[in-house]
């Protein structure tokens, strides 16, 4: 029993030993960032390679903020000289080959970075372009989904939608709708959502939230059958090499479905704590089931925690749209479809955050696995091993000249060492150096891909040069 239990154990104890350092760290850094001015213009200056050529890019990015009112232009004008002749990336403005009006309405659409009304906490809160985090209800379907994984090569301009009934005095209902691409609606879902007591005047018992979630991607195969996606999209990483699809095949559409509870136990400014719980359902053709229960909340305002108990049926992906769903559709496609298999099981997550300094500062970290004992080695089953996700920002104003963002996420953590092992690790980080008006950018990003064991490593690094006014 105590060996089942040791590998669970000793991942909590492990993300609690990397919390509590940086937030020592805090601690002596000043209250207070400066405030953003209601217009700016950034202008930057880099290299990026598309389709296998390097070009130069220059990009435009002016910002206005006017009340709960923001909006940010992307305009990129990216060129090369080859064999001294003057060309431009033809499809940052038009198709070549031809275009359909999906293609090109796209295209003209993600000239806007973003366009946004109000902030994810209000009961309206419209968000259009590119969308950092994605989150339906208690995150158990959607999960910190990004329409941006596929940049520089492709750009997608989403939208998300949070309108609750509050807005017009009527607090019994609520809804959330988002899509990564709004000129294609490919991958899409909503959450509506009751407050069923919501004329009690208990503050606790009428915030009582009954949810009801779906989600559909009409073609899993999108981006892998694109000429401009790497061949290795196509990669499988549940052990079985490369996937049993390839280019030109037809995906059914994706579809999950689920019901959610949420309900505060405490709230106040010292603490808050709510138990909440999800049952969800992939592939009703082939049903495969799971369930979560959990509590989370904040401390002092500014920590945050949480801790779940996951049942997994057979071949059940906990959190199916997550921040690499993009990156993974056709690996998700292989467990959804019946083509690999996952064990049925019960497992954990738990994680810890910070976020201080009016979000100057901020910090997060979580751990999950199954309980049960793996059957097979971590570079095989990264599945049945921990999994790692860490994320680490440090905002512009902070610190003089510098910000930051690192994030690391690891699969198949096996023991300590292989913990800092690459393998089977996404890792990241964009480094900004500022002086006055002037902004240099360092960003990378390191892969790890089992399928090619020559050459496993695939490493994007790119420095930025830019001016801010």
């Amino acid at each position: 029993m105590r060996d089942r239990f040791a590998r669970p154990l000793a991942a909590v104890a492990l993300f609690t030993m990397i919390l509590l350092p940086m937030t020592a760290q805090t601690e002596e850094i000043p209250e207070e960032v400066p405030s953003a001015d209601p217009f700016g213009m950034g202008m930057f200056f880099g290299a990026v390679t598309l389709e296998g050529t390097v070009y130069n890019s220059i990009q435009l990015m002016p910002e206005f903020e006017f009340g709960n009112f923001a909006m940010a232009l992307n305009i990129d004008f990216r060129f090369t000289m080859q064999d001294n002749n003057f060309q431009v990336y033809q499809k940052d403005w038009y198709f070549p080959d031809g275009g359909t009006f999906s293609e090109y309405l796209n295209l003209y659409l993600t000239k806007f970075e973003y366009i946004r009304y109000g902030t994810a906490v209000d009961p309206l809160y419209v968000h259009l372009g590119a969308l950092p985090g994605v989150n339906l209800g208690t995150g158990f379907i959607v999960g910190g989904y990004t329409n941006m994984n596929l940049r520089p090569e492709r750009k997608l301009f989403g939208a998300e939608l949070i309108f609750d009934g509050s807005l017009v005095n009527f607090p019994y209902l609520g809804i959330d709708v988002f899509t990564s691409n709004v000129s294609a609606w490919d991958l899409f879902g909503a959450r509506l959502y009751a407050r069923p007591l919501a004329f009690a005047s208990s503050s606790l018992i009428n915030r009582l939230e009954v949810g009801f979630s779906g989600v559909w991607d009409t073609d899993a195969f999108v981006y892998a059958n694109e000429s401009s996606i790497d061949s290795d999209y196509w990669h499988m990483n549940y052990g079985i090499g490369y996937s049993s699809f390839g280019p030109g095949d037809k995906a059914e559409t994706v579809q999950v479905y689920g019901m959610d509870i949420i309900e505060p136990l405490l709230s106040s400014p010292a603490a808050s704590l709510a138990l909440y719980g999800d049952v969800v359902v992939q592939n009703p053709s082939d049903p495969k089931t799971g369930g979560m229960v959990g509590l989370g909340g904040k401390l002092f305002s500014f920590l945050t925690y949480s801790t779940q108990i996951r049942m997994n049926g057979e071949d059940f992906q906990p959190v199916y749209f997550d921040r690499a769903y993009d990156l993974e559709k056709v690996e998700r496609y292989e467990l959804y479809s019946g083509n690999a298999s996952r064990e049925a099981g019960t497992g954990y997550l738990g994680s810890l955050g910070f976020t201080l300094l009016q979000n100057g500062l901020v910090f997060y970290t979580s751990v999950e696995g199954p309980f049960s004992m793996p059957t097979g080695s971590a570079a095989d089953n990264p599945l049945q091993y921990p999994f790692l996700k860490s994320s680490f920002t440090l905002a512009e104003g902070v610190l003089p000249y510098f910000d930051f963002q690192f994030w690391y996420e690891k699969k198949g953590i096996e023991n300590w060492s292989s913990l800092v092992s690459p393998e089977n690790a996404l890792i990241g980080g964009l480094i900004n150096f500022r002086m006055k008006s002037a902004v240099i950018t360092w960003v990378t990003d390191v892969k790890y891909n089992p399928a090619t064991p020559d050459d496993p490593w695939t490493v994007s690094s790119k420095i930025q040069a830019g001016v801010s006014f």
